[in-house]
C-alpha cells in the first residue's frame, strides 16, 4: 500500500522500492562478503575431524593365534596457515576492499540518478497538469474568436481566409490536447515504474495536489542563481561515478600483484593434534596422544605458462580500468559543460518567451478591439 504522495514520499517510495536500486544494494553485500572472504585467508584455518574403522586381518598371518580384529579410532584438530611473503593474500584483500568500495558508490550514484529522475518526471507531470487547462482555455478563445470572424465574412467584410485561419487554428489547438494527455499519461506511468509500482497510469492528479487540491507551488524550485565562473575541478571527485571508476582501477591494479605473487613458492605451515586408540573407551586417556608439524613449499613449474597468461588478462583488465576512468571523465566534464550552456540557453530563451506572450497578449487586446468596432 502506496500512500506516500507529496514529492518528498514518492521519493522515498522509490528508494525503498526501486528495483534497480535493490539490485545496486545487493552487489554492495555481494562485494561485502567477498571482502570477508579475502580477509579470511589472511588467518589461520582449523579443521576437526575424526576416524573410526574396525579392520580383520587375514588368520594365516597372525598363525591363528592373535585376534584378526582390529579397531582404530582418531580425533584430531588441524591448522593450517600460509605466509604471505609475497602478497599475494593481501594483495587479493586490498583489490576485494576497493571493489566494494565502487559498488558502494554505484548504488549512491544508482540512489543519486533515480532522485533527480523522479524529481524530473514530477516537475514534468506538474508542467502538464498546467498545459492541459491551458489548452481547454486555448480552444475555447478560439472557438469565441471563430463566431465573429464567420459573422463577419457573412456580412462580407472579411474573406474567406479569414474563415479559413481562424478554423486551422482551432484545429490546431483541439489536436494538442489529447498529444499533451498522452504525454500525462506516460509520464505518471514512467513516475510509477520508478516509485516501484505497478505502471497503471492511476497516478491521479490528486495524487500530486494538496488537501485542497492546489498545486504544491511552495516546493517548486525558484529560479536558480548564476552559477560562478571558475569552480574547481576537485568538485568533480564528489561525484559516485568517479569515484566507483577510480576504485574499479585500483582494484584492477592489486589484481596484477596478486596474479604475479603466483609465479612465487608459497609457504604453508599445517599444525595436526589429537588422539589416536584402538579402544574408544581409552581415546582421551593419557597415553593416546599424537601431534605433527609440518612446513609445506608449493612451487609452480609446469603451469607458469598459464600463469604468465592470468599476469597478461590482469594486464589488460587494468588497461581497460584506465580507459573507463578516463572515459568517466570526459564524460562528467561534458556533463558540466553542457549544464552550463543549458544555463544560458535557458536564459536567452525565457527573455524571448517573455516578449513573446507580451506580444500575444497585445494581439488578443487588439483583436478584440477590432471585434467591438
Amino acid at each position: 500500500v502506496y500512500k506516500r504522495q507529496t514529492l518528498n514520499g514518492l521519493v522515498l517510495d522509490a528508494l525503498e522500492y526501486n528495483p534497480d536500486l535493490a539490485g545496486a544494494a545487493g552487489r554492495v553485500l555481494e562485494a561485502r562478503a567477498l571482502l570477508g572472504g579475502a580477509q579470511s585467508a589472511q588467518w589461520p584455518t582449523v579443521e576437526i575431524g575424526g576416524t573410526a574403522s574396525r579392520s580383520k586381518t587375514s588368520e594365516q598371518l597372525t598363525g591363528g593365534m592373535a585376534n584378526p580384529y582390529g579397531n582404530y579410532y582418531d580425533l584430531h584438530a588441524t591448522l593450517r596457515y600460509e605466509i604471505d611473503l609475497w602478497g599475494k593474500l593481501s594483495r587479493g584483500k586490498e583489490a576485494a576492499y576497493a571493489t566494494l568500495v565502487a559498488s558502494e558508490q554505484d548504488r549512491r550514484t544508482v540512489a543519486q540518478g533515480l532522485i533527480a529522475e523522479v524529481v524530473r518526471t514530477w516537475l514534468e507531470i506538474r508542467e502538464l497538469q498546467l498545459h492541459v487547462p491551458h489548452t481547454e482555455r486555448t480552444i475555447a478563445n478560439f472557438e469565441n474568436n471563430l463566431v465573429p470572424v464567420r459573422e463577419r465574412y457573412r456580412r462580407g467584410l472579411v474573406s474567406a481566409l479569414d474563415v479559413h485561419l481562424a478554423s486551422q487554428n482551432l484545429a490546431a489547438a483541439q489536436s494538442a490536447e489529447p498529444q499533451f494527455r498522452q504525454l500525462l499519461a506516460g509520464a505518471r506511468r514512467r513516475l510509477e515504474i520508478l516509485a516501484g509500482r505497478y505502471p497503471a497510469g492511476n497516478l491521479a492528479a490528486s495524487d500530486l495536489d494538496g488537501p485542497d487540491g492546489a498545486l504544491y507551488r511552495e516546493i517548486m524550485p525558484a529560479p536558480l542563481a548564476e552559477v560562478p565562473t571558475g569552480l574547481p575541478s576537485e568538485l568533480l571527485e564528489r561525484r559516485p561515478d568517479l569515484a566507483a571508476a577510480e576504485m574499479r582501477l585500483h582494484s584492477s591494479v592489486a589484481r596484477i600483484g596478486e596474479a604475479k605473487a603466483a609465479l612465487y613458492p608459497r609457504i604453508a605451515l599445517t599444525a595436526s593434534a589429537g588422539a589416536a586408540s584402538s579402544d574408544l573407551s581409552d581415546l582421551f586417556t593419557n597415553g593416546t596422544d599424537v601431534w605433527s608439524l609440518a612446513g609445506n613449499l608449493f612451487m609452480p613449474l609446469i603451469n607458469r605458462g598459464a600463469t604468465q597468461a592470468q599476469i597478461k588478462a590482469a594486464e589488460a583488465r587494468a588497461a581497460q580500468s584506465v580507459a573507463a576512468y578516463r572515459q568517466a571523465v570526459l564524460v562528467a566534464f561534458g556533463e558540466v559543460e553542457n549544464a552550463l550552456d543549458q544555463d544560458l540557453y535557458q536564459s536567452q530563451q525565457e527573455i524571448f518567451l517573455a516578449d513573446s506572450a507580451e506580444q500575444a497578449r497585445r494581439s488578443v487586446d487588439l483583436a478584440q478591439e477590432r471585434d467591438r468596432r
